[in-house]
């Protein structure tokens, strides 16, 4: 007989949003900017913060915002990173209001979200940032560092250039414009 090893966690790991599904959770944001969820739905998937993320996040100026790492502060030191206004949060920012989505109760925001794509969870959103970024062709280097993976030691394609590299604010600008595609 041989010995059946049943492993101790299952991980589930979700997907990005259609491009559809992204168009309609916009639209949704962009008529009901009075409820709650819709400017933290919209900061997730246009920076792709986590959603324990959002209280720490910080407007910098018109091209930064600033965002406490909550991979880092478990015991360690506070990392923070900047994530560029690309394209399409410009075209949403009419409809942001980041002191709204700093103050959003996590809940508030799964059950929204719940209810427009009943088959998506918030962390999703943060899928779609990255792979939004990569289809538009930003480096996958600055796509790491924006979402806060630069120093991932099991990410081998950032092993050369982790210290190495140091990229001006103008270079990421330039590869943030990229991130501009049509819903």
């Amino acid at each position: 007989m041989t010995k059946v090893v049943l492993p101790k966690h299952f991980s589930k790991k979700g997907s990005a949003l259609s491009k559809e599904e992204e168009a309609k959770l916009v639209r949704y944001c962009r008529e009901n900017g009075d409820q709650e969820a819709s400017s933290a739905i919209l900061c997730l998937l246009y920076f792709g913060m986590r959603y324990s993320e959002l209280a720490t996040m910080k407007v910098v100026d018109e091209d930064w915002l600033q965002i406490q790492s909550s991979k880092e502060r478990l015991g360690r030191n506070v990392a923070y990173r900047y994530a560029p206004f690309t394209p399409m949060v410009k075209k949403n920012l009419p409809f942001i209001d980041f002191e709204k989505a700093r103050n959003t109760n996590q809940r508030t925001i799964a059950s929204a979200l719940k209810r427009l794509l009943p088959n998506h969870h918030p962390h999703e959103l943060r899928y779609t940032y990255v792979t939004r970024a990569k289809e538009c062709g930003v480096n996958p280097e600055l796509v790491m560092l924006w979402d806060g993976h630069s120093a991932d030691k099991d990410v081998v394609a950032s092993r050369v250039d982790r210290g190495y590299t140091d990229f001006s604010k103008e270079y990421q600008l330039k590869e943030a414009a990229k991130v501009n595609y049509d819903l």
